[in-house]
């Protein structure tokens, strides 16, 4: 077992993932999830947690993103993974936690976002891990919840970090503001006139969610560069449909000084892209 210092340094190794791993991988997922969080979480959680992380699940985005491995003694001890702007699947084996492996997985995964030129990243963090990605400039947007399959409520922290230097604080705030969508065209559009958002906002970093229409629920993070808003977007519709995409608003205000969003967005899980608007609502 290694000591808790800078000395591993020189006997662990970085390696890109090869699908032989999958089951290696799931099984040090396995260990962490129930070493780490079984004074955290109860077991509906865990068994939760660990249903995202299938070795299935770990082929798939590995092979659309890129997964890192670290070994030592030629044994897996940590993982890592970004697909598009999302860090996921961030794990360290219990023995080799504090050595700093984290921090280099996580600098490893953001030096890949800026080689795909991306300005952000973006995760979910489990409650016992939010302050080691505080520790690493990451921003906490809000507290979400989802339901177990015993519906268990199963509480994770939205965090994202600015990655690019360049962007400076912008003076733009959506920040608690609810928007009326006011008008939308584009292919197999969901997102209607009785659809609306709000959002949070940390600095350049924002967070939101929406509701109505054709829309059960979605969700949406990015960031403010200039006059854009610049973001990824998940939602589910009312017939339990997932679909995902990005976009890019423009930022203004009306002649009557409220906010007004120009959307251009894009589909990512089909063809098609379009066009909306939407404005602060009046209170």
């Amino acid at each position: 077992m290694p000591s808790n210092d800078k000395s591993l340094k020189m006997d662990y190794q970085i390696k890109p993932f090869c699908e032989k791993d999958a089951e290696k991988l799931y099984s040090l997922i396995d260990k962490v999830i129930a070493e780490c969080y079984q004074t955290v979480y109860n077991k509906e959680i865990l068994n939760y947690f660990l249903s995202y992380n299938q070795p299935h699940q770990i082929l798939s985005d590995a092979r659309t993103g890129k997964t890192l491995l670290v070994y030592y003694n030629n044994k897996i001890i940590a993982s890592g993974t970004i697909l598009n702007s999302n860090i996921r699947r961030v794990f360290v084996f219990p023995e080799f936690q504090k050595n700093g492996i984290g921090a280099l997985i996580m600098a490893e995964l953001e030096k890949a976002a800026k080689q795909q030129n991306l300005n952000f990243v973006e995760l979910y963090a489990m409650m016992p891990a939010i302050g080691f990605y505080k520790k690493l400039g990451y921003e906490a947007l809000k507290t979400c919840y989802c339901m177990s399959q015993d519906n268990t409520p199963v509480p994770f922290e939205r965090m994202a970090k600015i990655i690019n230097s360049a962007i400076k604080l912008t003076t733009w705030n959506l920040n608690g503001i609810k928007f009326k969508v006011i008008s939308n065209n584009g292919p197999y559009i969901e997102v209607n006139t009785d659809t609306t958002f709000c959002f949070v906002q940390n600095g350049n970093l924002v967070a939101g969610e929406y509701s109505g229409g054709l829309i059960q629920e979605g969700e949406l993070i990015g960031y403010i560069n200039h006059n854009n808003f610049y973001f990824s977007y998940q939602q589910t519709n009312v017939w339990g449909e997932q679909n995902s995409g990005r976009g890019c608003d423009t930022i203004e205000f009306t002649n009557d000084g409220r906010l007004r969003l120009t959307d251009h967005w894009e589909w990512e899980t089909k063809n098609g892209k379009g066009l909306y608007i939407m404005e602060e609502q009046s209170i």
